[in-house]
């Protein structure tokens, strides 16, 4: 993605723009964007890394949703990033990918991660809220600095906890 384009910075990547490119393989983003919107990238399942620049301060729900082709990869988020929106890794199916969550990350949405796959990933210190169905049907391995809540795992609100035949919730 270009830094600028006719002489003006490219600081949004605007809904749906890339959406379904599977040919894209990699994107490499310009150090002056600020947003990435709504579905951005959505089933581009040619992605297999995204690093996340830290000028980057807001990313729509759904963004990088089935982009199934992160498994084995690795995610850097934005440092400027406080809150992961609904859906943005919801059905990537991310086996085994090396997830980084931004220091100040204050919330994770409903669904960001629904159906996302089996991955280890790092809650940050200053956590502030985890919203039920976070991580639903999803088998992450969280190390969280706050207690880990069976709502995390939930489908929705008031739904069912899903539990492995070895009782783990996840």
């Amino acid at each position: 993605i270009p830094a600028e384009v006719d002489g003006k910075p490219v600081t949004v990547i605007g809904e749906g723009c890339f959406f379904c490119h599977r040919e894209i393989k990699s994107v490499v983003f310009p150090p002056c964007l600020e947003s990435i919107g709504h579905s951005a990238f959505a089933l581009c399942s040619g992605i297999h890394e995204l690093i996340i620049p830290d000028s980057v301060t807001e990313i729509g729900p759904h963004a990088f949703r089935d982009c199934t082709g992160l498994r084995g990869g690795r995610v850097v988020l934005s440092s400027g990033l406080s809150r992961l929106d609904v859906g943005i890794f919801a059905f990537c199916y991310m086996n085994d990918v090396d997830i980084i969550l931004p220091p100040n990350l204050k919330v994770i949405e409903a669904h960001a991660f629904y159906s996302a796959g089996y991955f280890p990933l790092r809650i940050p210190e200053g956590i502030e809220e985890i919203q039920t169905g976070a991580f639903a049907q999803s088998a992450a391995q969280i190390e969280s600095p706050i207690p880990i809540e069976k709502r995390w795992f939930l489908d929705w609100p008031g739904g069912k906890e899903i539990v492995d035949s070895n009782g783990a919730v996840g």
